[in-house]
């Protein structure tokens, strides 16, 4: 991956994060709120060799106490030294050895010791009575001098005093680990969320799984279930200047070699492909083109859904020959004729594979300069596969966030396999905006003024009228959902 996909992905998932980080600092705050305080009371106590009279004596006696410390310090939690005091707190030397520590600051005879527990004055009273009865002990367990006296003298620096501040739990410490601890989890959850979700977010995700080319990008219209026919509904709009793009890449698949018969078909259910195939047949037609669209779902019309064209009479009728396509074809708008799917037969894939639906496109093909054709997706049924084999080009629409990686493999594998044309293929629903969204922008249209001719002098004159922004710009537009020429201007995308 590259800075750019780490952004994106921080970008798509950074609620993730900022959850995560959110919940480590209350579980620290909540660590510190029920955690018991603890306090922590100091004793000191000095070594030093006993009746140093020279120099080397100094220097030998020096290193004695130094190498006396050492071994002292392990003594300090020992039942040797514990066993007395454990009665005077009624208590077990087990028990008191885990609140003693003892540490010897870097390059002195000196020992600290320690005792942490939730009552201070507890602390306070342990360290001062282990430092008052070491002495004692160490003296016992020295052996003498020569004249008899104590080779060492310990001596107690300072007793200990009640502390009044607690050393734990330490809030800063806690909410600090909480925030580190939160932002490594929320890290791992977006790293882990990215890699397993598999859906086509971007068009750089269908460009790693297809060579074929992208042909259009209709961009996410959250008003695509009230208003489905965009070409017709607002012309001017980012929409249905997208379904003008695609009509024109796709012109320029079929000049090149291609055929006039095109497939519309998905993956799956819900991407989008009976929106694309009755929006491109109305933009092919609104360019003079003479179009055919044929609802090819034998299962599910699609079609039938956005007319309101009579749908018992039409592609299986034909099929069957109980009528002939001339009298099975219903116009919709100038240049457009709507073949309808007809009755829903019980064995769908059987009747778009015979000879007769063969027949019935290369007729279609002779009247018309395009046949669309809004086929079954491809992974529930094998209907479009079927046509595929019968059809001059196919097309695939990919739901943008809805299909994920191996459907998509999946469809174009099962294409591959029977050799279907595949020209390209169609994101649909892409988002505008966001950390995927595909950075489309619109091209504002602007009326024109009015033209005047002054019936005395016979100049033609400009009156300035205002701006409109498209989408929402209207304009006078002839029948076939074009705008006149001097009215507006197509929006660039």
């Amino acid at each position: 991956m590259k800075f750019n996909d780490y952004l994106r992905v921080l970008r798509k998932r950074w609620k993730w994060l900022a959850a995560s980080m959110v919940l480590g600092v209350l579980a620290g705050l909540a660590l510190t709120m029920t955690a018991t305080p603890l306090y922590k009371a100091t004793a000191e106590i000095f070594v030093a060799p006993n009746e140093v009279n020279s120099t080397g004596e100094l220097a030998s006696g020096s290193s004695f106490a130094q190498n006396r410390v050492k071994s002292y310090v392990q003594l300090i939690d020992s039942e040797l030294v514990l066993g007395p005091i454990a009665d005077q707190f009624h208590t077990t030397p087990g028990a008191l050895a885990g609140k003693v520590t003892a540490t010897v600051p870097t390059d002195t005879v000196l020992i600290d010791i320690s005792v942490t527990d939730p009552s201070p004055e507890f602390a306070a009273n342990l360290a001062t009575a282990i430092a008052t009865s070491f002495p004692k002990i160490a003296t016992g367990i020295e052996p003498a001098r020569a004249d008899g006296s104590a080779a060492v003298a310990v001596t107690v620096v300072q007793e200990a005093a009640v502390p009044g501040i607690p050393i734990s739990p330490r809030a800063m410490f806690n909410v600090g680990l909480g925030l580190l601890a939160g932002t490594v989890v929320g890290f791992l959850l977006m790293a882990v969320r990215e890699l397993t979700d598999t859906r086509l977010k971007s068009e750089r995700d269908v460009v790693a799984v297809t060579v074929s080319p992208v042909l259009g990008r209709i961009p996410f219209d959250s008003q695509a279930k009230s208003r489905p026919l965009v070409v017709k509904a607002d012309p001017n709009g980012s929409l249905a200047e997208a379904y003008r793009q695609l009509r024109t890449n796709l012109q320029f698949a079929v000049t090149a070699g291609r055929g006039r018969t095109v497939l519309i078909t998905s993956s799956v259910p819900g991407e989008g492909k009976s929106s694309t195939a009755i929006n491109l047949a109305m933009s092919l037609a609104a360019d003079g083109s003479r179009v055919c669209l044929v609802d090819g779902d034998l299962r599910r019309p699609g079609v039938g859904r956005y007319t309101d064209l009579e749908s018992s009479v039409g592609l299986t009728t034909v099929l069957i020959g109980a009528v002939d396509v001339h009298s099975a074809l219903q116009p919709w708008g100038p240049n457009l004729q709507v073949l309808m799917s007809g009755e829903l037969p019980p064995n769908p894939s059987e009747l778009l594979g015979s000879p007769a639906m063969g027949e019935l496109l290369d007729e279609l093909s002779s009247r018309f300069d395009i046949v669309v054709i809004d086929g079954a997706p491809l992974l529930p049924v094998t209907d479009s596969a079927v046509i595929s084999r019968r059809v001059a080009s196919v097309v695939m629409v990919v739901g943008m966030g809805q299909l994920k990686r191996r459907e998509l493999q999946r469809s174009l594998s099962d294409l591959e396999t029977i050799d279907a044309p595949v020209v390209g293929v169609v994101l649909a629903k892409v988002p505008t905006k966001g950390p995927n969204g595909s950075g489309l922008k619109t091209y504002g249209y602007q009326a024109a003024g009015a033209l005047t001719l002054d019936a005395g002098t016979g100049v033609t004159t400009t009156r300035p009228q205002s701006t409109a922004s498209a989408p929402t710009a209207s304009a006078p537009a002839t029948d076939s959902g074009e705008p006149l020429v001097g009215a507006s201007r197509h929006a660039d995308t």
